[in-house]
Parts: C-alpha cells; structure tokens; sequence
C-alpha cells in the first residue's frame, strides 16, 4: 500500500486476487467434499435400510 495515497499497486493488487482465488477454489473444493460425503452417507444409510427391510422379509417367509 502507497503511504502517501493508500493505493495499492497493480502487484500486490493481482496478489490479492490470487490469494483470494486460492481461497476461493479451497471453499469450492471443501463444499463439493462434503455434498460428495452426504451422498455417500445416504448411500449407506440406504443400503442398510434396504439390509434390513430385506432381512426382516425373510424373517417374516420363514415364519
């Protein structure tokens, strides 16, 4: 930043936006993570439903 008129030069102006974009693409990619992980959690949790639902059909054959 310029003492005199507190501009900031085009330099470290392109290094905040750069920080910014590494920031930014970090969100990104941590926000995807967890929609990737809640999908496979609704993955499993489904298939254990279905794990169950199956068992307890047996059960009921059987009986």
């Amino acid at each position: 930043m310029n003492p005199i008129n507190g501009s900031v030069s085009p330099e470290r102006r392109q290094e905040i936006i750069d920080e910014f974009d590494a920031y930014a693409d970090k969100s990104v990619a941590a926000i995807e993570s967890i929609e990737l992980d809640e999908k496979t959690m609704g993955d499993i949790i489904k298939e254990e439903i279905d794990r169950i639902n199956a068992k307890r059909k047996n059960e009921i054959s059987v009986t």
